[in-house]
């Protein structure tokens, strides 16, 4: 194989590396569509998870924290309650109850389960919503995830992580021109 093949394969190596990692820094912060080489690229995988998280975030506040008492009945946090409370009630069984009468151990059970219930039913759909409302948790939290946040990030990881992320690349390059000529002279 000539020589001047060799050269350019170690370079064309080294090339390959630097733009596939700049490529995945385009891809990961880029918030357009872009073209290229006629393949239409997405948008920046920061922003489509941006929008999936606040949607999902959303959803979560509605579906298990703002419930009123009517869909408390129905609801995850009530199961969560009950299965707090079985767990409490399943440490008691083996730990205490073992030595109190039986008609006691009903009643603290009762007890416990109810008190449980109450608990989580008072903090689910009076205290939490209430908590959201005077701080604007939710709207904080999608204030959070703004474009001029995610603005912010993109131009320190632009900084920061540009010159690390195309040195890597061209070191990566570099081990597979390497490879690569080896293999050459092998063959």
């Amino acid at each position: 194989m000539p020589w001047y093949l060799i050269i350019i394969s170690f370079f064309l190596n080294i090339f390959f590396g630097i733009f596939f990692c700049y490529f995945l820094l385009l891809i990961f912060f880029h918030p357009r569509k872009r073209k290229l080489l006629g393949v239409k690229l997405p948008f920046g995988l920061l922003y489509l998870l941006r929008d999936k998280l606040s949607n999902k975030i959303s959803e979560q506040l509605t579906t298990y924290i703002e419930i009123n008492h009517e869909e408390f009945e129905n609801s995850k946090p009530r199961e969560f309650a009950l299965n707090f409370s079985g767990k409490i009630i399943g440490w008691l069984n083996n730990h205490i109850f073992k030595y109190v009468p039986e008609f006691i151990c009903e009643k603290v059970r009762k007890f416990i389960t109810d008190i449980t219930l109450h608990f989580a039913r008072e903090l689910i759909c009076v205290f939490v919503p209430e908590i959201l409302e005077r701080y604007m948790i939710k709207e904080r939290i999608l204030e959070i995830l703004s474009d001029e946040n995610i603005k912010f990030v993109e131009s320190k990881a632009k900084l920061y992580l540009t010159k690390p992320l195309v040195i890597l690349g061209g070191l990566l390059g570099l081990m597979f021109a390497i490879c690569n000529i080896i293999y050459l002279i092998i063959i």
